[in-house]
């Protein structure tokens, strides 16, 4: 089983719903005996590794080996900088799923819609090829309070596009499958709910001990941006705690861009001022150390403009 993602849990710079969600899954499917394969993103080195029973292929993205090709990219125009990256990535990881294909037959290959990493994937013949929407990207930007740049939708453009291409699409919701259908007119969606495994079975409490430990606190855990809610939350807490005395405040994640340009985690003080003493930020923790944090919750509030099935809300449910 091969999967082929911009992001995984095996790189430092992980961070998204996605890395969590392959997580979770690859290493599930290898306790089960299967022989999954990652090919993701990588800036640590191109290299193979063994990542919790999965094989993990690293993949920098270079047009070619010796970069001969890769001395135009400071030809390429600032404005469709990131477009241009994600092509070159969607290629590396294409060629690199190509030559380890002709060494090992795969079954199928997942590939993600994030980043269009499955441009190139409608030239597999021998083997089936299935993409999995995380998202509606046009509607998510436009949650996210994204600005509508040329490269934004030169973007939204290759992710059309490599989604159009694959033969076999389906989503965790039939919320995503039914804005993908819509707008991209593609017909027969599968929708296939995420299951959850808790791939954490050794807890680390040290975060919860020093942040959390004898509180009754709201909690608010994962990407913090506007898509999120998050400063809608923000906004909301200090009339709701100065009714309730005792109610405190938890934020866990990574800050993302704020209504007025700030660092999200600046915004949720500046909004929380009135009640900075039972207001508590921290940034993203691996899941040993937020788990006891996330069990221990009096309430998980999670309020997304717009989203998927997300990994907090499975995560929440299960804990």
């Amino acid at each position: 089983l091969a999967f082929v993602t911009p992001e995984y849990t095996s790189e430092e710079s992980y961070s998204g719903g996605l890395a969590n969600y392959l997580g979770r899954m690859a290493t599930a499917l290898a306790d089960q005996g299967h022989d999954v394969h990652v090919f993701t993103k990588s800036f640590a080195g191109n290299e193979v590794i063994d990542y919790r029973g999965v094989t993990v292929h690293r993949v920098v993205p270079l047009w070619d080996v010796k970069m001969r090709i890769d001395r135009i990219d400071r030809l390429a125009p600032r404005s469709l900088y990131a477009p241009y990256q994600d092509l070159k990535a969607a290629w590396s990881l294409w060629k690199r799923f190509k030559a380890a294909h002709a060494e090992k037959s795969f079954d199928v290959v997942q590939v993600a819609n994030v980043l269009a990493v499955g441009f190139f994937f409608n030239r597999a013949k021998d083997v089936p090829v299935v993409t999995r929407l995380s998202s509606y990207r046009p509607a998510w930007d436009t949650a996210a309070g994204i600005a509508m740049t040329r490269s934004v939708k030169w973007r939204w453009w290759m992710e059309k596009k490599a989604i159009q291409r694959t033969k076999h699409v389906y989503a965790p919701t039939h919320f995503v499958a039914r804005l993908t259908s819509e707008n991209y007119g593609i017909k027969n969606i599968d929708v296939i709910e995420t299951p959850f495994y808790h791939e954490e079975p050794e807890a680390d409490d040290s975060e919860y001990q020093q942040h959390c430990a004898g509180k009754k606190y709201v909690l608010f855990f994962g990407r913090m941006t506007q898509m999120k809610g998050v400063h809608l939350l923000a906004q909301a807490l200090p009339a709701v705690m100065q009714k309730h005395a005792d109610m405190r405040a938890v934020f866990v994640g990574g800050a993302g861009p704020a209504p007025d340009g700030s660092n999200m985690h600046d915004y949720i003080r500046q909004q929380t001022t009135a009640v900075a003493d039972r207001i508590t930020v921290l940034d993203s923790v691996r899941h040993d150390k937020l788990y006891p944090i996330v069990q221990n919750a009096h309430m998980v509030a999670l309020p997304s403009l717009i989203d998927n099935l997300p990994n907090t809300c499975l995560e929440a449910m299960a804990l």
